[in-house]
């Protein structure tokens, strides 16, 4: 957000999903998420958690692998059913480039090192008008 120069119209916050006191205190617009569910366990909180803090009609903007992650196809099918209308295409290329400022190509493999070799979803998730 920083670097981007949003920060004068984008708030971004670390929250704890059990604790709503971390959480904003109005719903909002827009959730972004990525990557965030790797045991199955988790995905009743995470669905709650995403639904309580949108909007009606607000997004879920959501990247995650294909596969390989402990309770994903389940938190995805639970969203389709909050949020019938939802969008889903694979990742482009240009989502596997490297990320880092710094172009290094070791570095960003000792920490992505499945960016390269996995398929990744985006999906848009719209919370249904009340």
């Amino acid at each position: 957000v920083e670097l981007n120069k949003l920060d004068s119209f984008v708030d971004s916050l670390r929250m704890d999903w059990a604790d709503k006191s971390t959480w904003p205190q109005e719903p909002v617009d827009y959730v972004i998420g990525s990557d965030l569910i790797y045991q199955k366990s988790l995905v009743p909180l995470l669905s709650n958690v995403v639904m309580d803090l949108m909007k009606s009609g607000g997004v879920f903007y959501y990247v995650a692998p294909e596969t390989g992650r402990d309770g994903l196809e389940t938190f995805i099918e639970e969203m389709k059913t909050r949020c019938p209308n939802y969008k889903e295409v694979k990742a482009s290329k240009e989502y596997h480039a490297n990320p880092l400022i710094s172009d290094d190509d070791e570095e960003c493999f000792l920490h992505f090192q499945e960016l390269s070799s996995m398929t990744y979803i985006l999906y848009e998730f719209r919370k249904p008008q009340s």
